[in-house]
């Protein structure tokens, strides 16, 4: 995951006019958007494919059946990972 660090904005005071302060924010916000697109395009790629290790039979609420199983324990290997978070009943009703 890259981490966008931005350079700080143009300061007023160092810029003889106000169109010259104007045209060193565009620059810097063109900077900004490019970093910003940068790692956010890094961001949203996988860095490498899930993988469950090993099977296990999961019950479930549908049944029994394969399908039901392998979705189970991929959901159980997601929040394992930290990638989705249990159901939480809290705050229903």
């Amino acid at each position: 995951m890259n981490r966008t660090t931005l350079p700080n904005p143009p300061d007023p005071k160092s810029y003889s006019s106000v169109e010259l302060w104007q045209q060193a924010v565009y620059h810097w916000s063109l900077q900004v958007k490019s970093r910003i697109e940068t790692d956010s395009a890094a961001n949203v790629s996988p860095v490498a494919p899930f993988v469950v290790g090993t099977y296990t039979a999961t019950q479930t609420v549908t049944g029994t059946d394969p399908l039901s199983n392998f979705v189970a324990t991929l959901v159980a290997g997601f929040q394992t990972k930290g990638i989705t978070a249990p159901n939480s009943q809290r705050g229903l009703g």
